[in-house]
């Protein structure tokens, strides 16, 4: 990547996220979770390994196993997740 750059889909993001979000909400037919938009998420709970879902900023939870983040990867596994909550195993 340092040398090429990063890669986009041939139509571009739009077309990834248009995508990731008709199969998440059911478009297709096996739709799984849904969508908040203006949320933001304090933290991505996790106990022994297992993902339980997320707690919003205004305090709410929402249970959910499959969690996609739009942050990057640091933020993601830095601050969103509890490392104590995770088994160096």
């Amino acid at each position: 990547m340092s040398k090429e750059g990063i890669w986009y889909p041939k139509e571009g993001m739009r077309s990834l996220l248009k995508e990731l979000a008709a199969a998440a909400t059911g478009h297709y037919g096996k739709g799984f979770g849904e969508i908040r938009l203006g949320r933001e998420v304090s933290e991505i709970r996790v106990d022994k390994s297992k993902v339980l879902g997320v707690a919003l900023r205004d305090g709410s939870k929402i249970d959910s196993l499959p969690i996609i983040s739009n942050a990057d990867y640091k933020t993601t596994f830095t601050k969103l997740i509890n490392p104590q909550k995770i088994p160096l195993e």
